[in-house]
């Protein structure tokens, strides 16, 4: 599973995440949390809030 973060539909950052984790209480908010942190140069640019979606497998996701 992939939890992507977008920023007017544009791709910020993807990460793996184990479906095991998603039980873990605060694991999502901690993993946004984190992600949002990481990027926080790129969402000041944008100026709008970053949303999140799962994607069940990364299929053709390229980062670099």
């Amino acid at each position: 599973m992939v939890i992507l973060m977008t920023i007017a539909e544009k791709l910020i950052e993807a990460r793996v995440v184990l479906p095991k984790n998603l039980q873990i209480a605060g694991y999502m908010e901690g993993l946004k949390k984190d992600m949002i942190e990481q990027n926080e140069d790129i969402i000041n640019l944008y100026k709008e809030e970053p949303e999140f979606k799962f994607e069940d497998s990364p299929g053709k996701l390229f980062i670099n």
